[in-house]
């Protein structure tokens, strides 16, 4: 009777014997071109966690060819909005911040990679400084410390900014400008990955023993690429309002925008270093300050929302407004899309504060956003209580986040619905777009 014969492996030669999946994956591993093309088309939130795998993968995921191929092969659209509490801490300066995912994913500040803490930005010090948001750009935001009150008066002292990448919670603290002495106007920021993987940060200057911003001008650029400040050859100008914010700017076509009370529209393009003036608005009123509802740019376009009130007697005319969007020569703005409010009767308040014939409607515009193909375009706006997208194309509201404010904070909440003025509050509502950019 013969035994049966038994053969002990040994650690050692289990090592040898490896699954053919193993060996597949050592083999993809090992091969760049394929684990290029692999991590290409993972989401941000993996290609963090997997550059923890080995300094090879560390160095090819932060790599300059890396980031421009996958800007260039991923979708840059919006994913999300940062938006500002608008409750009391709003009225001391002391901003505080929630994230609301609009693609259909979870909204949660965590699952976005935007770290918050009570609602504020923690990036710097753990969240002891209070950090405000000036302006997004493609991904990148551009942020400041802020005082009480500056958040509403743009100081004259110098402020500490940042360039921060919320997908990849970098951030780098801008150097002092040279004009260090100088009153500090406003910062912008300028970012298109699709042209550059740098960013320029623009600062507009005043004499600082000038007690009135309409006085003369000038420009300094900062280039990520030199990380250095220099004195824009556009030389010294002039703006005859006061009441242009050059805080946050709207970057588009290569050019940073601000927008004035009165109607008229400043542009500095970047690669002529030439400022210039619109005098111009898409619907003539004989009104001294505009009340504009939104000034902003998605996708490649320029739009801006004009008055959207009537406070006179009630309109027999069902309650509508125009988006409008510059044309790309800046001849002029044209009506892009129209937004019909009377299936959404909620949005429509009469006899505001007692005052018999007063109406206006309740709706707080917090971006347009263009899609591919157009007739996905929609907007998202704010009434009290809940977030709301509206699809152009099908002029159909739908809810897409409970966010109601509560106790003391209605009234308050409810004023700001009623006056929202850009150039006078700042702006509450910054696109997420996830970026791998280096800061």
């Amino acid at each position: 009777m013969s035994s049966a014969k038994t053969t002990k492996i040994t650690p050692n030669a289990a090592a040898t014997v490896a699954s053919p999946s193993l060996l597949s994956a050592e083999a993809i591993a090992q091969n760049e071109d394929i684990l290029h093309e692999i991590l290409l088309r993972l989401p941000i939130k993996s290609l963090m966690r997997f550059k923890s795998v080995s300094k090879p993968w560390l160095s090819h995921i932060t790599s300059t060819n890396f980031v421009r191929n996958r800007t260039a092969y991923c979708n840059q659209s919006i994913s999300g909005l940062i938006l500002r509490r608008r409750s009391r801490p709003y009225l001391h300066g002391i901003p505080e911040f929630d994230y609301f995912n609009l693609s259909g994913g979870e909204s949660s500040a965590i699952s976005s990679g935007v770290p918050f803490t009570n609602g504020r930005l923690t990036f710097t010090d753990g969240g002891k400084s209070a950090i405000g948001i000036l302006q997004s750009s493609n991904g990148l935001l551009l942020c400041t410390k802020v005082l009480k009150r500056s958040y509403f008066q743009t100081p004259a002292s110098p402020r500490e900014c940042y360039i921060y990448n919320p997908a990849t919670r970098r951030y780098s603290v801008l150097p002092r400008n040279i004009s260090s002495s100088a009153k500090v106007l406003g910062f912008s920021l300028a970012f298109d990955p699709s042209k550059s993987p740098y960013y320029e940060v623009i600062c507009v200057c005043g004499d600082s023993n000038s007690r009135d911003n309409n006085d003369q001008h000038w420009i300094e650029i900062y280039s990520s690429e030199t990380r250095r400040w220099r004195l824009s050859t556009c030389g010294s100008f002039h703006t005859e309002q006061s009441s242009v914010r050059f805080d946050g700017g709207v970057y588009w076509n290569g050019t940073i925008h601000w927008i004035s009370l009165q109607g008229i529209f400043y542009y500095f393009k970047l690669d002529e270093e030439q400022i210039r003036e619109i005098r111009m608005s898409p619907v003539n009123r004989p009104c001294f300050f505009k009340r504009y509802r939104y000034f902003g740019e998605s996708n490649g376009h320029l739009h801006l929302i004009d008055h959207v009130e009537d406070l006179e007697s009630p309109s027999p005319s069902p309650p509508c407004f125009d988006v409008y969007e510059m044309a790309e020569d800046y001849s002029g703005w044209f009506v892009k899309f129209l937004v019909d409010l009377s299936g959404f009767p909620q949005t429509t308040r009469r006899n505001v504060s007692g005052l018999d014939g007063l109406q206006d409607f309740l709706l707080y515009v917090l971006c347009v956003v263009r899609c591919e193909p157009e007739e996905e375009s929609y907007m998202v706006v704010q009434t009290p209580g809940e977030l709301l997208r509206y699809k152009f194309k099908t002029k159909v509201f739908e809810k897409i986040y409970d966010v109601g404010p509560e106790g003391s904070d209605v009234n308050w909440h409810s004023l700001l619905m009623l006056f929202p003025v850009i150039g006078m509050w700042p702006d509450d509502a910054y696109q997420y777009v996830e970026t791998l950019t280096p800061v």
